[in-house]
């Protein structure tokens, strides 16, 4: 079960809150919602009674042509189904019928600015997002000519510096040090910044400084799109990195996968205009273009011409 701040659901349907009982949050078990048009009949088989339920014009037509009552019963046989909340759309006139039983019965009651095609896709928006998985990872995440560039590795690394040296190059920091990842849909995760350390970076020696106030709202950024996951190492001779890079590695978060890629970090790599490099060369990718494998098939032809003129 989720609980849904009361108040900023209402916000977001720029609406008014007709009855809360003082209750500050709604309880929900689905994002979806319902529009309650053959309950309002009495036919409550299958009724989906967990839902938000929208109260739109066609809804509101068909209780004016009942006695008064009639709607006012059929209007209590709805809220007695434990519903989380109704949402009244602008088109809604009856207002004080909806009121009077919500008090009865202790109903959530909202009244939207908008239309009903619009409230319902406005409350669909509102509850995806609160029922996105999501979950929070350490790390620095950036948006690289439009890239968003999660950065891993130890503590100590160098992710901030190399952040910081991004931001001076034209890119924006999303977060810092702790990154929250939302699953949007199966291919699409977004990542933002915990609201107590929006704007805010730590660099060694420096202290923390605050982004957005030294380089403007330019170089900062709420959430991206997480596209590609760069893993910063310390340099080992020993190990094998990549050199042609015809394929990137994988990361799976909250079940999707993302491309990545392991960048071994030394003094007098210039990190930043790597990870800049490695941002321009996966928009190339995108578009079916890959230089390793391209070198490579340069390399097999002239292999092949070679062997062709000795024989």
């Amino acid at each position: 079960m989720k609980r849904a701040s009361l108040e900023e659901f209402s916000q977001y349907l720029e609406g008014e809150i007709l009855y809360s009982d003082f209750r500050k949050n709604i309880r929900l078990n689905t994002p979806y919602v319902t529009r309650p048009g053959i309950q309002l009949t009495g036919f409550f088989e299958y009724f989906d009674n967990d839902r938000v339920q929208i109260i739109g014009n066609t809804e509101s037509a068909y209780l004016k042509h009942l006695t008064p009552q009639v709607r006012e019963n059929r209007i209590r046989a709805l809220f007695k189904h434990d519903i989380p909340c109704v949402v009244l759309t602008n088109g809604v006139k009856e207002e004080e019928d909806f009121v009077k039983v919500a008090r009865e019965e202790h109903v959530i009651l909202i009244k939207s600015k908008f239309n009903t095609n619009l409230t319902i896709n406005k409350s669909v928006a509102f509850l995806e997002e609160l029922f996105a998985p999501k979950m929070q990872l350490h790390g620095v995440l950036v948006e690289v000519l439009g890239v968003g560039i999660l950065l891993e590795g130890d503590s100590g690394i160098g992710k901030s510096e190399i952040a910081l040296e991004l931001v001076q190059r034209g890119h924006r920091l999303v977060s810092d040090d702790l990154v929250e990842v939302k699953k949007i849909n199966d291919t699409t995760l977004e990542g933002s910044c915990p609201e107590v350390l929006q704007y805010f970076m730590e660099i060694r020696g420096v202290g923390i400084i605050d982004v957005k106030a030294l380089f403007g709202m330019g170089a900062v950024k709420d959430n991206v799109d997480v596209e590609l996951v760069v893993r910063l190492v310390h340099w080992n001779d020993k190990e094998h990195y990549e050199r042609l890079g015809t394929e990137y590695q994988k990361e799976e978060i909250l079940g999707t996968t993302l491309d990545k890629l392991t960048v071994p970090v030394r003094p007098g790599r210039n990190m930043a205009v790597i990870i800049e490099t490695i941002a321009r060369n996966y928009r190339v990718n995108e578009m079916n273009y890959n230089a390793g494998k391209e070198f490579c098939d340069r390399i097999e032809k002239y292999n092949n011409e070679n062997a062709k003129k000795l024989k």
